[in-house]
């Protein structure tokens, strides 16, 4: 693009009618969808695929970089659900709609609206993702619209990392995409998350369990198996609470912890953080509003044959610890013990049970409620 191009794509106005997309965590696309139209003032959900969310905003592009359950957000170029089958079809098809897509003059003002960086040349690259059956491979999906790109954009250099603009290309199945990337990584890694651990729970993910506890003002909040402190983190950035409890076996998960809630600065009052065994937990029956947790998966973190009893003694402890009324948001992908616990423990009812893709396995969100 040319310098004079770039002065005209940002003086342009950009128009209602462009459409954005998130992508998401795999089975988190109805809770992305509730955050979009809540946060976004006019923003109406279009249409939702596996991973991703669709949707139109009348606002300023700059306001989708503050959504906290969405991996990224995209302003689209293109989408179709009638994507031809065929190799020989579907590749020129994408190229024709990578050269010549009507929106893209509105699309790199929503773009210029989220990036300050200004650059004497563009630097871009193209990404393709793919779910599904096909004719044909990711890279030449990835070359059918780097051509497009290439005809339409002259003045564009196209290179392989660290790129000014990314293009990116989801297919499935028939429906595809193509669209600009307007976050970058921090949408999705967090600025406040310096320390990591074996398993440490993305802070996306984390988000969306926060926001399923139905967060309130007067929440005593507890993670009793906080990790680096992500979901108690998580919790800090979404508003008032009565208090934050957090507590881990490990120290140096603790460590991490205070480390990472120290550098979330919408803190409105510091996190209690406690080195205890969830299996006997220091606190007062009844006292809890809100359970929120990662539990040991077995692999990483955890072991089948030793988490049935380590997540029957949690169980026990948890239902001790909350109030009437009290919910419960957990994740874990130990299905078959779930349903043993939830079938032996009837003062808990099963609220809601989201499958979820978390790196590469099923695990489920379950909301819980104490009778």
């Amino acid at each position: 693009m040319t310098q004079s191009s770039a002065r005209r794509s940002r003086s342009r106005s950009p128009s209602p009618s462009v459409e954005y997309a998130a992508s998401v965590i795999p089975g988190l696309e109805e809770s992305a969808g509730d955050e979009i139209e809540t946060r976004l003032e006019g923003a109406r959900i279009i249409e939702t695929q596996r991973g991703w969310v669709v949707f139109q905003y009348p606002g300023q592009a700059g306001d989708l970089l503050e959504l906290r359950t969405t991996e990224d957000v995209f302003v689209l170029l293109y989408r179709s659900h009638e994507l031809p089958t065929y190799r020989k079809e579907a590749l020129p098809t994408l190229t024709r709609m990578a050269r010549s897509s009507r929106y893209w003059d509105q699309a790199l003002a929503r773009f210029h609206q989220t990036r300050a960086r200004s650059v004497k040349r563009v630097t871009y690259r193209v990404i393709a993702q793919m779910s599904g059956k096909h004719s044909y491979r990711r890279q030449e999906v990835r070359d059918a619209v780097l051509a497009g790109v290439q005809a339409r954009w002259t003045g564009w250099k196209p290179i392989e990392d660290d790129a000014h603009l990314e293009v990116w290309v989801p297919v499935i199945d028939r429906w595809a995409a193509i669209a600009i990337r307007l976050s970058d990584r921090k949408m999705r890694h967090r600025t406040y998350k310096q320390e990591h651990r074996p398993a440490s729970l993305r802070p996306t993910l984390a988000a969306a369990m926060v926001a399923l506890s139905n967060p309130r003002p007067s929440d005593r909040f507890c993670d009793p198996m906080c990790g680096t402190g992500t979901i108690l983190a998580e919790r800090a950035l979404v508003g008032p609470y009565r208090a934050l409890i957090g507590g881990d076996a490990d120290p140096e998960a603790l460590r991490a912890a205070r480390s990472n809630l120290s550098a979330v600065r919408e803190m409105r009052s510091a996190a209690s953080l406690h080195l205890w065994d969830a299996r006997s937990l220091p606190i007062r029956s009844g006292t809890l509003d809100v359970v929120v947790c990662n539990l040991p998966f077995g692999k990483q973190v955890g072991t089948h044959v030793g988490n049935p009893a380590l997540y029957g003694r949690f169980f026990e402890q948890m239902i001790r610890v909350l109030r009437p009324g009290g919910r419960a948001v957990l994740l874990t992908s130990e299905k078959e013990l779930m349903r043993q616990l939830l079938r032996d423990h009837r003062e808990l009812r099963r609220e809601r049970e989201i499958l979820v893709g978390v790196l590469g396995q099923a695990a489920r969100i379950y909301l819980l409620r104490r009778a």
